[in-house]
């Protein structure tokens, strides 16, 4: 959180409250979470800078959608 200062001011603005954040992208992949239940949710990703860890959550995020689509 202390990297994501985009996410910060959204909080301290009012927009969205901390309470908002159910997990981290590892929850998301390792399934400690789910993700969007439904066409109303919002999954953000937000990265902090990490190059190697955005392609690993987009291959992730791509593989996962191959299996739903492809059953």
């Amino acid at each position: 959180m202390r990297e994501a200062g985009d996410i910060i001011s959204a909080i301290e603005s009012g927009r969205i409250a901390q309470t908002h954040i159910l997990g981290d992208l590892s929850d998301l992949l390792l399934r400690r979470k789910e993700g969007r239940l439904g066409s109303d949710n919002v999954t953000l990703f937000k990265s902090v800078g990490f190059a190697l860890l955005d392609v690993y959550a987009a291959n992730k995020a791509y593989e996962n959608a191959s299996k739903r689509t492809l059953g």
